[in-house]
């Protein structure tokens, strides 16, 4: 199973699921508001915070025709409202080095993934719709960062291809993260079980962008081995901005990390053994043989004359078929619990 590394970082199987808080497009435009979305994560115990780096020129047409005449695009008017200002790229990176949390992008064109790399950032995040952007991809690979990519949409042939663009640039550093491009998603389409046929295929990390506004769906990806778990945070669901709708809010960023943290310490290892814990409650838990009435020496042991009761001792219940039959080597008071000492 390949791990990578994105600064200190391990990520993959046997590492602590890598978790990233994305900011993207829910910055409005307030520096401030960022650089304190920034700071919940950082405190909270995120891992990573991410942005998408884009210009609306370089990423959607300006102009459709509609009636024979061209038209200003309103979705081009919605992404260019959305930009995240080139100037702050800078600024956020180095606040969020200050803060001990990992600063992560997506790159929507050749000119940002420049930008970032100026930045001397650690790993590229790719989202779904750019899977099959395979000039794209192949020049993000050139850079020999990790890359995580959103596989939204895909089919297995569409994945494969993906991953040989990038391998093809000398660029093995790949984990995916399985993602449903409706946001919200219907609950029963997240089909998170796809995480584990993702983990046996391509024996890379996988992880899962969650796009619900309930945490249980990225509490269950983590069970099933999500290696990282990718979630967008608002300051408040109800701001105006196409992805504050379905993103959580950052006390309930908080509670996703203190879950996802338990969930992990509580799936252990498959070597299980009774811990320590376990076995000083072995004795109280289990049941041996007590005398039920005073045995006189010499009565033979029958059902007649003993209990299986609390606490444990001597002779357990699954070796009643040697005890029974056996007969009393001396008197045995009623209450006593049995040993192989009073038999003969």
């Amino acid at each position: 199973m390949k791990i990578l590394k994105i600064g200190k970082r391990l990520v993959g199987e046997n590492h602590p699921c890598l978790i990233i808080a994305e900011i993207g497009s829910n910055h409005n435009h307030d520096l401030a508001m960022v650089k304190k979305m920034i700071d919940s994560a950082a405190r909270c115990g995120a891992d990573v915070v991410k942005f998408q780096s884009f210009r609306a020129d370089a990423l959607i047409v300006k102009k459709r025709k509609v009636h024979g005449k061209y038209e200003r695009n309103p979705r081009w008017e919605l992404l260019n409202s959305l930009e995240l200002p080139g100037s702050w790229h800078k600024e956020l990176f180095e606040y969020c080095s200050r803060k001990n949390i990992i600063f992560m992008s997506s790159p929507w064109d050749l000119a940002a993934v420049d930008l970032l790399e100026s930045l001397g950032v650690g790993a590229y995040k790719i989202g779904s719709s750019d899977l099959t952007h395979h000039p794209l991809l192949k020049y993000i690979a050139a850079t020999g960062k990790p890359i995580f990519m959103s596989i939204g949409m895909a089919t297995f042939d569409q994945i494969d291809e993906a991953i040989e663009v990038i391998r093809s640039e000398g660029n093995d550093q790949i984990a995916l993260l399985h993602c449903i491009v409706n946001y919200p998603p219907e609950l029963d389409t997240v089909n998170l079980r796809y995480i584990q046929e993702l983990t046996k295929r391509y024996q890379r990390p996988i992880g899962y962008s969650d796009h619900n506004i309930e945490n249980g769906p990225s509490i269950a990806a983590v069970a099933l081995g999500a290696t990282i778990l990718e979630k967008h945070i608002t300051v408040s669901r109800e701001m105006e901005g196409p992805d504050h709708g379905h993103a959580i809010t950052l006390r309930e960023l908080d509670q996703l990390v203190a879950d996802v943290r338990a969930v992990e310490m509580a799936l252990g290892t498959a070597a299980y053994q009774p811990g320590k814990a376990e076995f000083e409650r072995i004795k109280r838990a289990r049941r041996s043989a007590y005398a039920s009435v005073d045995i006189e020496e010499g009565t033979e042991i029958t059902m007649d004359v003993i209990q299986w009761l609390r606490p444990g001792g001597a002779i357990e219940p699954k070796e009643a078929d040697r005890l029974l039959g056996l007969r009393a080597a001396r008197k045995i008071e009623k209450y006593k619990n049995i040993t192989w000492d009073d038999l003969v």
